[in-house]
């Protein structure tokens, strides 16, 4: 996961794994408990600067919507011989 702080990898690391025992993704009120944010704008802030590094995906106005970008957070980089 290159590019993100601890916290973003703390936060994208809660996500995939509240997908995998829940089979949906975790409300911004569960996510702001979890990790003490002061506010849900806070929450808010950290999943949109997520969407726009490429590693979450989410369906404005649908509730728990959240899902991982595979393909970003999967990434493998290969040598060029």
């Amino acid at each position: 996961m290159h590019g993100l702080t601890e916290k973003q990898r703390l936060l994208l690391d809660y996500i995939e794994k509240y997908l995998e025992v829940h089979g949906f993704s975790p409300s911004y009120r569960e996510i702001q408990k979890e990790f003490a944010f002061a506010s849900i704008a806070s929450v808010s802030k950290h999943i949109a600067t997520l969407t726009r590094k490429g590693y979450l995906r989410f369906e404005k106005g649908i509730a728990r919507s959240l899902t991982l970008e595979k393909e970003q957070s999967s990434s493998a980089f290969l040598p060029i011989v």
